[in-house]
């Protein structure tokens, strides 16, 4: 069977419900009026995996304290993305970018920062990205927690016309039901964030590029 070339988004939630305590202070980050905290959030450039049908997205939020015991909060995750049946990873699409983002903060926060239009999140493959920092108590134990959405644009070589059964993931990550879109648009830039758009949340989402 010939293959044929398709732009995808390989897309996943995920959530990070605590982020540990990796010193060299105490668990508490402790924001407060004229202290500093700094975040740093990564990803890591995704790897294919079982033969191409796969891809894994390394996701890494940093938590640091500005005072003098320098508390500092970290979690890693890897995620595993499974691609359509019969499509194998080819490259990345057009406006592949990954995440490295480090912002230093002030002043007391235990709500949750919204960080996905901020420079070096907007318009990576962190589609969105909410970060919380501070509670009461000690912070590895929930304060601290991350929620974001990775958005992968691949280039993938398609042998089937027709998926026949969602993909899925590890972890809470969840693909949708699985839907093909030709659109024969060039693979620019401004195609592919319209695609973005469109493929939100949608689970598969495919146009060719070839």
């Amino acid at each position: 069977m010939s293959s044929k070339q398709m732009f995808y988004f390989a897309q996943a939630d995920v959530q990070f419900n605590t982020l540990r305590s990796v010193g060299p202070g105490d668990a508490d980050v402790n924001t407060q009026s004229g202290r500093d905290t700094t975040v740093r959030i990564r990803t890591h450039t995704p790897a294919p995996i079982k033969g191409g049908t796969s891809i894994q997205v390394t996701l890494e939020a940093t938590i640091e304290e500005g005072r003098k015991d320098n508390t500092r909060l970290n979690e890693k995750r890897v995620v595993t993305i499974q691609l359509p049946p019969g499509s194998r990873f080819n490259s990345f699409g057009t406006g592949f970018l990954d995440a490295r983002y480090e912002e230093v903060f002030r002043g007391k926060i235990h709500h949750w920062l919204n960080l996905t239009d901020r420079p070096n999140i907007s318009g990576t493959v962190l589609d969105s990205c909410e970060i919380k920092i501070d509670g009461k108590g000690d912070d590895d134990r929930g304060n601290a927690a991350l929620r974001a959405q990775l958005m992968v644009p691949l280039v993938v070589d398609i042998e089937e016309e027709q998926p026949s059964v969602p993909g899925k993931t590890n972890g809470s990550t969840t693909l949708l039901e699985p839907k093909i879109y030709a659109f024969g648009l060039p693979a620019s830039s401004k195609s592919a964030q319209l695609l973005k758009q469109k493929a939100r949340g949608r689970g598969w989402y495919m146009y060719s590029v070839r």
